[in-house]
């Protein structure tokens, strides 16, 4: 897992000296790997709360949690996931790598949790259908394109397939009771 992780910063070292940001690489990596693909109309925005959204549900492994609010549906690390990895972050910041080692590991790890500290986020507006089919969550916008199609926590995981069927089920009720308000 040690080895794992520090792969894992020098990859993010890597992004932030390529100049990758969070609102131009709409790419995130995470300690097992995650990616979100956001094209528009998704995009990347601050972190939600799931205990101030209308709904949120997890991933039975606990890794992602989808949300929505009045407004839109997003998706991010779990909270329990966030914290995991920002433990990780403060056991190898508190690990004697020398002065220079320090700096690098600390200027490494504040731009990786900025960039984890963020959500993938598409306006309900924009999302024309919500549906649950062979075990696998689906938003469509107007023009045709599946939304979050390509989030993956984990390399070998779909994330939208991820959710137990009853929480997929109830989240899309709850997303069609949003959409029919708007």
């Amino acid at each position: 897992m040690k080895s794992r992780f520090m792969a894992f910063w020098l990859l993010a070292a890597a992004l932030g000296l390529t100049g990758a940001t969070p609102a131009g690489a709409c790419e995130q990596h995470g300690v097992t790997s995650a990616t979100w693909n956001c094209s528009s109309p998704a995009r990347l925005a601050p972190r939600h709360d799931p205990a101030s959204a209308r709904m949120a549900i997890t991933t039975e492994d606990g890794s992602a949690t989808l949300l929505l609010t009045h407004d839109v549906v997003a998706i991010q690390l779990s909270d329990r996931l966030f914290k995991r990895i920002d433990r990780r972050f403060h056991e190898e910041e508190n690990q004697d790598d020398g002065a220079l080692g320090a700096v690098i590991k600390s200027a490494v790890f504040a731009s990786v949790r900025s960039v984890l500290d963020h959500s993938a986020e598409c306006p309900i507006r924009h999302i024309r259908s919500a549906t649950y089919r062979d075990g696998r969550l689906e938003f469509e916008t107007d023009e045709g394109q599946r939304v979050f199609s390509s989030v993956r926590i984990d390399e070998d995981e779909d994330t939208l397939s991820g959710f137990s069927e009853r929480d997929a089920l109830a989240f899309v009720r709850e997303f069609w009771h949003v959409k029919n308000d708007h």
